[in-house]
């Protein structure tokens, strides 16, 4: 769960839950733990999530004061 500002142009829109008011967390927050997840489900969002892990941002930092 994300708010806009923080997700807008990630490339995750689609994939987390946007809130923005305190309304919005708590409604989103009740829905989703009512929501069964399906290992698809959850292969899906790791996929998406891997680029912004800390494994790959650590990676591209080494690339770019190494020029590797």
């Amino acid at each position: 769960m994300a708010n806009s500002p923080l997700i807008e142009d990630t490339g995750l829109e689609s994939t987390c839950e946007i809130a923005n008011s305190k309304e919005e967390i708590l409604k989103k927050t009740e829905t989703l733990f009512q929501k069964e997840f399906t290992e698809k489900d959850i292969e899906k969002r790791l996929k998406k999530l891997k680029p912004f892990s800390p494994e790959t941002a650590a990676k591209k930092m080494m690339e770019i004061i190494f020029k590797q």
